[in-house]
Order: C-alpha cells, then sequence, then structure tokens
C-alpha cells in the first residue's frame, strides 16, 4: 500500500494497492470467512453475511437495505467512517428490490463488495487527529464516502480516466472478492477443459463455448457475466495475445 499527499480534491491522501496486493489482500478476507476451509464446489460468498457478520467483528456495520431518501441521486451505497474507528455500510434498498423484480443478483453482490472493500482498506482517508479523540471531539461529524452508480461498474479491470482513483481501486477489490484469484483460475480452467479446449485462445474460436463458460462462473461466484469477462482478462486466462478478440465479444450490459 502507498500513501501520497493528493494536490487537490476531497482527500488528503491518495490509497494506492497494486493489483497484486488487491488480489492477495482479497483473497486473505475470502479465506477468512470461509476459516480456511471454503467448499471448491461452491464458491460464492453470500455477501449479507460476509458483510453482516464477517465484518461485525471488525467493527464494521452493515444494512442492506438503507432507505432510498438517505441517499442523494443515483447513489448505491455508502461508507461511514467514525471517529472511534468504526464503519458503517450502507446500501440503497433500491439494490433489493431490482434483485425482486429482475435477478440483478451481480448487481447487488458487486455493490456490497465494492462497500466493503472501502470500509476494509480506505479507512486512512478519513483517519482523525487523536488529540481530537483525546479532547472528547469524537461524537463530531463522522467522514462520509458515497459511490455513485456511475462510478460503480463491475467491469473493473477498465481504467476510465473519469473514474476516481479511489473508486477504481474499490472496483478492482470487489472483483478480486466476489472472484478470488486462486479459486476462480481453477475453476475457469476446469469448466474451459471439460468442453476439451486447452487454451485461452482456443476458446474464443468457440464463442458458444466461451459464453457457457462465462456462463457457469457468473452462476457459480454470484457475479454478473460482464464481472467474470473482465476477471478472465485481468488475470491472463486469455492467453496468445487475445486481447483484440476478447474486446470484440466482451460488450453488453455491465449489471446482467
Amino acid at each position: 500500500m502507498n500513501i501520497r499527499p493528493t494536490p487537490s480534491g476531497s482527500f488528503a491522501n491518495n490509497i494506492y494497492f497494486d493489483e497484486g496486493e488487491i488480489d492477495a489482500l482479497m483473497e486473505e478476507h475470502y479465506l477468512g470467512f470461509w476459516n480456511g476451509e471454503c467448499d471448491f464446489e461452491k464458491p460464492a460468498l453470500d455477501m449479507n453475511k460476509f458483510a453482516g457478520e464477517y465484518l461485525a467483528a471488525k467493527r464494521i456495520e452493515f444494512d442492506p437495505e438503507a432507505p432510498t431518501e438517505d441517499f442523494t441521486s443515483n447513489v448505491l451505497g455508502k461508507t461511514i467512517f467514525n471517529r472511534d474507528g468504526s464503519r458503517v455500510i450502507l446500501i440503497n434498498k433500491i439494490l433489493r428490490e431490482n434483485i425482486k423484480k429482475s435477478g440483478w443478483i451481480g448487481r447487488y453482490n458487486f455493490t456490497v463488495a465494492h462497500e466493503c472493500f472501502h470500509a476494509l482498506m480506505h479507512g486512512a482517508l478519513f483517519e482523525f487527529p487523536q488529540g481530537q479523540l483525546e479532547m472528547g471531539l469524537g461524537h463530531a461529524q463522522p467522514g462520509v464516502h458515497a459511490c455513485l452508480n456511475r462510478d460503480m461498474i463491475d467491469d473493473a479491470s477498465r481504467t476510465n480516466t473519469k473514474t476516481p482513483w479511489q473508486e477504481v481501486q474499490a472496483n478492482r477489490g470487489a472483483s478480486a472478492l466476489l472472484l478470488p484469484k486462486t479459486i476462480f483460475s481453477e475453476h475457469f480452467v476446469r469448466e474451459r477443459n471439460s468442453y476439451g479446449i486447452d487454451s485461452g485462445t482456443g476458446l474464443l474460436t468457440r464463442q458458444d463455448r466461451f459464453d457457457a463458460v462465462v456462463g457457469y462462473l457468473a452462476k457459480t461466484f454470484g457475479a454478473s457475466k460482464q464481472a467474470v469477462k473482465y476477471r478472465i482478462l485481468s488475470l491472463g486466462l486469455l492467453q496468445d495475445n487475445a486481447q483484440m478478440e476478447f474486446d470484440e465479444i466482451s460488450g453488453g450490459d455491465v449489471t446482467r
């Protein structure tokens, strides 16, 4: 982790984790949830239990159905950083309603995972001087970080220059938590090989097979198909310089 002062903006510091760090840190939390004994055949995180039970031990509260009126326009989730070090994750209840209406479980899971990354990794952005706490000022207004819909997208490998750096980091963290590198890669290779295909490039020559592998991984890990596609790419599971072919078939609705 690198911490650098920022010349402008709403944060005094810029916290940056490289992709290797993000993968390792999120896989550690993933395995921590399972007490190190994940069921390989059922690897999907129950994000409500992860956020509501696993994070509770880390002084992080979770409300998956916060009233929509508590959010400004286009905000799906927000994390509150209290002066005493505790944190609160709030998810706009409209997301739960969308699950019931449209089955957007991947969108919901990604949003919760995104906020979990903020709560776990971005506390230093909201550190309060110890002197203020000692003087009894801990009751003052906490730091609140709200996440806009346009910045919280589940194609975590995108580096849109308009997306704030902390949101790019949280998107990558969400992807790494939902689709942990080691077990996700093993599932990808096993499913690809089940079709008699032994390379990423070979898989791309059969779009029907590629789509089937993506669909299997999305269902298995409780993620959107678009998140799965970008995770495959970011982990280098498509080989032989297959970037161009991947780009041609990876378009579509990022929420499904």
